[in-house]
């Protein structure tokens, strides 16, 4: 079976654009030796990005390849001084970041702690999950990569309708 990738545009459509069917999530079907993975590649849309200069986003800097520009399907809402991405294949909004190839894929567990997830979170609900997703290069090619998305309820907080956290940091 082949897949065909449209271009998506960088911001969301009107409400008379809506995107119906997107063929760029049928990548999801894709066997994983089609996407662009050789490493453990990470999905960063927040204090993690470059220009960031917290202790853990040094971390990954100086651990990583940055790879480019990218998003995935979903929502992005603030939590004040940080986002929380909601990812669903389903949404006509993206969450835009970069992509990360690790050089050490134990990088993984540090960024666990910071994000609030490992062995002290099973006192708490984590506020983060880290799974894996198909993001998209600003080309369009698929990536699976690791992301940290919401875990929590994020109804009440406000919605970050450009899907791109520098459009608010």
């Amino acid at each position: 079976m082949l897949f065909f990738f449209a271009k998506m545009t960088r911001r969301p459509c009107s409400s008379s654009q809506l995107i119906t069917h997107n063929p760029q999530l049928e990548a999801l079907h894709l066997p994983s030796s089609e996407m662009k993975t050789k490493h453990d590649v990470l999905f960063a849309y927040g204090t993690l990005m470059q220009g960031f200069t917290n202790s853990y986003a040094r971390m990954l800097h100086q651990h990583s390849r940055f790879l480019g520009r990218g998003h995935f399907p979903g929502r992005l809402y603030s939590r004040g001084a940080y986002p929380v991405a909601v990812y669903n294949v389903h949404s006509a909004e993206f969450v835009y970041g970069e992509l990360f190839a690790l050089s050490n894929p134990e990088i993984l567990a540090a960024l666990d702690q910071y994000e609030g997830i490992g062995p002290e979170s099973e006192k708490h609900t984590p506020e983060y999950q880290r799974i894996r997703i198909v993001a998209f290069m600003d080309d369009g090619s698929p990536v699976l990569c690791w992301a940290y998305v919401n875990n929590a309820d994020v109804e009440g907080l406000p919605h970050l309708p450009s899907g791109d956290y520098r459009d608010y940091a």
